[in-house]
């Protein structure tokens, strides 16, 4: 196990899949064709000093609504 630097990480990744599988958007509750999802975690660091993270989608939705989301609760994409 490694030890915790401090840092949290965010970002937008593609889910692969739409609402076929992820339901309509969490934001503005409508069809999507692709889904994103909101990951964040905490980033670790190994003893040979490669970095990872604990992360896990928070919500799935457009990649516009979950960029304009981040903006209104001022959440930093570090990736």
């Amino acid at each position: 196990m490694g030890k915790a630097t401090g840092k949290k990480v965010t970002w937008i990744e593609t889910a692969d899949r739409g609402t076929d599988y992820y339901g309509n958007c969490d934001i503005c509750k409508k069809h999507m064709t692709i889904a994103y999802k909101l990951m964040s975690g905490n980033e670790y660091v190994r003893e040979n000093g490669e970095l990872y993270d604990n992360a896990f989608a928070h919500i799935y939705g457009h990649k516009e609504c979950l960029e304009k989301i981040c903006k209104e609760k001022e959440i930093e994409l570090t990736c």
